[in-house]
């Protein structure tokens, strides 16, 4: 087993990063974080595997059968990272990847047989800092991934400094509104923090929400809250709008049509209509936090235009459990649920009168996603 030196396959790298669909760094400066590392390890088999034993210790594979007599196993991300392990017949089979920072990467594995065929196989990863990830490949063309399926992953911002907000992972360039922004400790290396005197400082533009169904989710933590939450929104933690409409994740006293506590608002507009909105109740943010309200807490608003089981067509979702809503309105009818074809999402708004917010792993994916790896 050997690993080849990446300046040797940066342009086949680059090809392959190609169709991936990540959107390229804007800046060169984005290359670098200090950041907790996370370990990828790939362990290849062919299906006929000898030796090794439980786990992911190194096997020995027999390959006759089969004819493959090579593979190179690349990963790399769309910052520039990147890393090819060669393996030839009578190696080891599992390779150790150090990736340097959390994000989106892509494993494309090549191998070939004594015939001269060759079969490619690539798979999209979802990477946390600090995290190990096992990925099981089949030589021949088949990739298995333990771990979350990033084909409906719409929007992906980990926030760890400026310019990977305004470039985020997944989704369309940002803009910042305000040259106040502050980028502290997160959930997962940096995150966002918002005082309570900075509103939408984080704006991205020309965004495509799909209809029917879809998911907002993220880390948050309020920073030095009052006790009760004030009337009015506070926070909004994100805004996706276009028009009069809008879907939102926030805190508020009194919505306007009934609720209070950790709210959602699903296509919601201010006269009413073609809305779905729902509220968990209470009047103190412990009263939906109890004792953690200045912990990390995760958040996720999930909407599905056929419903769930409950009959509801809207959820709140805190640390990974359903909220039960004390309100819940659609006035949608039968219609679906509508989407956006040119919509902003804004982050932060109307932080309390004090403290602030600190905002971390931002997705929205196109699917009603209700399981969540927290």
């Amino acid at each position: 087993m050997k690993t080849s030196k990446w300046w040797l396959v940066l342009g086949m790298v680059l090809v392959l990063l190609g169709g991936c669909g990540l959107n390229p760094a804007s800046d060169s400066s984005e290359e670098v974080y200090d950041l907790e590392k996370a370990t990828v390890v790939v362990e290849l088999s062919t299906g006929n595997v000898s030796g090794g034993g439980s786990g992911i210790s190194p096997s020995v594979i027999e390959v006759e059968e089969l004819l493959i007599m090579g593979a190179t196993i690349a990963l790399s991300n769309s910052l520039g990272w990147g890393e090819v392990k060669s393996w030839t017949r009578g190696d080891p089979m599992v390779f150790t990847f150090q990736v340097p920072r959390k994000g989106i990467y892509t494993l494309t594995v090549t191998d070939w047989d004594t015939a001269g065929h060759t079969n490619v196989a690539t798979a999209v990863i979802h990477v946390a800092a600090g995290s190990n990830y096992r990925i099981r490949v089949t030589l021949g063309g088949v990739i298995y991934i333990e771990g979350e399926d990033l084909s409906g992953l719409t929007f992906y911002s980990s926030f760890d400094d400026l310019g990977s907000t305004l470039s985020p992972l997944v989704g369309p360039r940002g803009y910042a509104t305000t040259t106040n922004l502050s980028f502290v400790a997160g959930k997962f290396g940096n995150a966002y923090y918002a005082p309570y005197n900075v509103d939408f400082g984080i704006v991205y533009s020309n965004f495509v929400l799909p209809s029917t169904e879809g998911c907002i989710e993220f880390w948050a933590k309020l920073v030095n809250p009052p006790v009760n939450i004030p009337v009015g929104d506070a926070p909004v933690f994100v805004r996706i709008g276009e028009g009069n409409y809008e879907y939102r994740v926030l805190f508020n006293a009194n919505d306007g049509v009934g609720g209070s506590g950790l709210c959602g608002n699903v296509h919601a507009s201010g006269d009413g209509l073609a809305m779905v909105t729902l509220a968990t109740g209470g009047s103190r943010y412990s009263d939906i936090l109890s004792s953690g309200v200045t912990n990390w807490n995760h958040y996720a608003l999930v909407w599905r235009s056929d419903g769930f089981e409950d009959g509801r067509r809207a959820r709140l979702y805190l640390n990974g459990q359903v909220v039960s809503p004390s309100s819940y309105r659609d006035t949608l009818g039968p219609a679906d649920i509508p989407g956006f074809t040119n919509a902003v999402i804004q982050i932060l708004q109307n932080v309390n009168s004090s403290g602030g917010v600190i905002i971390d792993e931002l997705r929205i994916w196109s699917y009603a996603k209700t399981n969540f790896s927290l």
